[in-house]
């Protein structure tokens, strides 16, 4: 999986990402219930998978963490998790504000783009 400046090829390369993480590590990259990722997971991502480039393997993290349904996890969970599933650390109260806020903004840019369509 190569490296792509154009932004539709790097999301594509990103849902590949995807599929490959939820073929290895189901419980973790579920796209229905996913689990919220331990901190600095991408260097678990880069152990486990060197072939893959760092700088898209960011890329897909920050897609992936910044879905709807993930961060909607923060106001139910009370762990982050490894890619084997086990528990790496407890999720910070800041944490479920950033989460919270970031699913404010989305929600503001949702309805702006609904506005301004019409």
């Amino acid at each position: 999986m190569g490296q792509n400046s154009k932004p539709k090829n790097r999301n594509k390369e990103a849902k590949s990402y995807f599929e490959l993480w939820y073929s290895l590590y189901p419980e973790v990259f579920n796209p229905n219930k996913p689990k919220i990722l331990a901190l600095q997971i991408d260097k678990e991502i880069r152990k486990a998978h060197s072939d893959l480039i760092v700088k898209s393997i960011k890329h897909a993290l920050r897609l992936w963490t910044g879905r709807r349904t993930y961060l909607e996890r923060f106001s139910r969970d009370t762990y982050r998790y490894h890619l084997d599933g086990s528990v790496a650390q407890e999720i910070t109260v800041t944490d479920k504000e950033y989460a919270k806020t970031k699913l404010i903004e989305k929600h503001k840019r949702a309805m702006q783009k609904q506005q301004s369509s019409k």
